[in-house]
């Protein structure tokens, strides 16, 4: 199958890499090896071949949709040949996984298989990488960018990718110890094995659902590397319980959080299915809470301190919420817990508390009750500086079919882009001004066709449905799914429509320019001339 251009691989939003490896890797294979007069070995040929379907994996969202996608490839390719053959002139580097100094020194890589063993297993750690992981790691050590190139290119901080870089060298350095290869001040060559398609395997793992019920724009912040893993080193013990904190996502729209259960006691854990705490708590590093949750037992809480006013619990997060068992063994429980708001703040820190487990045979909190446990579990956690240093993009009001429309926000976060505006959904009743008597009688005047506005409401008859945002590339984002709190409505008699939506466009995906698509109901809207409100945006420049 010959396919032209890049649209011709997408399907549904997503990029069908499986099928443009098998139309284009001997393509491929054959310009490289063409263009590398002989001067590159097979191993450096698979490698440009592999590296070819990364970039395009990385720019799929960038390659017009109409250009030619061989002459695209092919110069890809040729680029990474010549970058290939400049790397092979000084290709000599030793990596002390021992020393604890990340330095300038680090220039370039060469492949070496000088050690099967640690070939191997360093191979299986890159798999269990996080993407962001797996990007600092092959742009520093295979593509020898520096630390300020790479923070530049991926939009982060440099202390940050110092972090990274620092504990995944310490992964790798336990991983290797656990084996016994890593004597003490063993300066060794880290193998990085792509080979040929195979590297695709690693690629797929990199990909992985870290949470469950989330929605695609949740999952594409995941897939971009927008999530820290904490191995495990937050955790805290009561009553035969200890939880551990494992990754944490935080934007203005998204606060997600996978946690680890392990139980003293195994008998039952085999039979749950659903597992939630009753009484939650989460804070930033000023106590400001974030998260307020009672449905367990209250009268007891110790959590209750927190508050001035009893039976006030106040919090950011907008109540809903997902939970949902990830995985589960013999005496462990993972479990992914996912809340929303219009608008998380930037924090350095989470304090988590719960005092009040409950464990249940169903898949949700309705079914029998295994277990209710209390205890007094609080986490704390440090927040990486790419979370609370987070940009906003907004987005102005360039254009719209309505004239009654008034943008009251559209902003992009890492997760999504929360659209708010207002209009009119048919004829004004009343003024603004207008004492209570008065619209009283304006109403009442309407008779049967206020009762016919009341009666389209009771029958849940929305006045826009079918919406979704279009990006200059003609990609098309639909609304986030119930568990990111997936907006709404309202509808008033005076002819009020207010409306807000978390859209499943993420920053990687957004465009200067994005149009806002919905369908209208002939109910509310005069639909002769036009059954579709557009709303054009721009994105606001710096």
């Amino acid at each position: 199958m010959d396919k032209n251009t890049i649209e011709n691989y997408i399907n549904n939003n997503i990029l069908d890499i499986e099928q443009l490896i098998e139309d284009y890797k001997l393509y491929i294979y054959s310009i490289a090896k063409n263009n590398s007069k002989g001067f590159l070995n097979e191993q450096d040929i698979e490698e440009i071949v592999s590296d070819t379907f990364l970039t395009i994996w990385h720019n799929k969202n960038k390659i017009e949709k109409d250009k030619i996608l061989k002459n695209y490839i092919a110069a890809v390719t040729k680029n990474l040949v010549l970058k290939k053959l400049r790397e092979n002139k000084n290709n000599k580097l030793n990596v002390n996984l021992c020393d604890e100094n990340i330095g300038s020194q680090f220039n370039n890589i060469e492949y070496v298989y000088e050690n099967n063993l640690i070939e191997e297993t360093i191979n299986e750690e890159l798999k269990n990488f996080t993407k962001l992981e797996y990007k600092i790691f092959t742009k520093y050590y295979y593509f020898s960018k520096s630390i300020k190139e790479i923070a530049s290119e991926m939009n982060i901080s440099e202390s940050l990718v110092k972090v990274k870089l620092y504990r995944i060298r310490k992964k790798l350095k336990k991983r290797l110890k656990e084996k016994g290869i890593i004597p003490k001040n063993l300066v060794i060559i880290i193998a990085i094995l792509i080979i040929g398609i195979s590297s695709f395997v690693i690629a797929k793992e990199i990909f992985k659902h870290f949470f469950l019920d989330s929605s695609d724009g949740v999952e594409e912040a995941l897939n971009d590397g927008y999530v820290e893993n904490y191995e495990l080193q937050n955790n805290s013990y009561s009553n035969g319980i200890n939880i551990d904190v494992e990754s944490v996502l935080m934007d203005d729209y998204n606060l997600a959080i996978v946690f680890r259960l392990k139980f003293d006691n195994v008998d039952y854990v085999r039979d749950v299915n659903y597992c939630n705490f009753n009484n939650l708590l989460i804070m930033d590093e000023s106590n400001n809470l974030i998260v307020t949750k009672f449905e367990g037992n209250i009268k007891d809480s110790k959590l209750l301190n927190f508050f001035d006013i009893n039976n006030n619990y106040p919090g950011i997060s907008n109540g809903n919420e997902s939970v949902h068992i990830k995985n589960k063994n013999d005496n462990e429980i993972i479990m992914t817990y996912i809340t929303n708001s219009s608008q998380f703040p930037k924090s350095h820190k989470l304090k988590i508390i719960t005092d009040e487990i409950s464990l249940h045979y169903s898949n949700d909190n309705l079914g029998k009750n295994i277990d209710t446990i209390n205890g007094n579990w609080s986490i704390e956690v440090e927040l990486p500086e790419e979370f609370y240093n987070r940009k906003t993009e907004v987005y102005t009001l360039e254009s719209s079919n309505d004239e009654n429309l008034e943008l009251l926000g559209a902003n992009l976060s890492q997760t999504g882009i929360r659209i708010e505006f207002k209009t009119k959904w048919g004829q004004q009743y009343y003024n603004e001004d207008d004492s209570d008597e008065i619209i009283y009688e304006k109403l009442e005047k309407i008779g049967n066709e206020y009762l016919t506005f009341e009666y389209i409401v009771d029958n849940g008859i929305t006045p826009l449905y079918d919406y979704y945002i279009v990006n200059s590339f003609g990609e098309k984002f639909y609304p986030a799914n119930s568990s990111d709190g997936d907006g709404g409505m309202s509808v008033g008699s005076n002819a009020e429509l207010n409306y807000f939506q978390i859209f499943n466009m993420t920053p990687s995906d957004a465009t200067d320019k994005i149009t806002i698509i919905m369908q209208k109901d002939s109910h509310y809207f005069d639909t002769t001339e036009n059954k579709y409100l557009e709303i054009v945006l721009s994105r606001k420049s710096d």
